[in-house]
């Protein structure tokens, strides 16, 4: 189904921002300034709640309702 690979894709993107940014924080951010790291970690996770999650729940809605317009 469609919807299970574009959500599978948007995850994965997200997954890969998130791993280098902040699980790897393979620029340092922690340690030079541990207030700029933390900002990022909540714009992140803002941008995953607004936008990632959000599209996911909509392209599943979507999928759902072209099913229904073929029964």
């Amino acid at each position: 189904m469609c919807e299970v690979q574009l959500t599978s894709i948007l995850h994965h993107a997200w997954a890969e921002i998130e791993h280098d940014l902040i699980y790897k924080d393979l620029n340092g951010i922690e340690i030079k300034n541990s207030k700029k790291y933390q900002q990022l970690k909540k714009i992140l996770s803002k941008t995953l709640k607004n936008h990632i999650i959000k599209a996911t729940a909509d392209i599943e809605k979507l999928a759902k309702l072209m099913k229904k317009c073929f029964q």
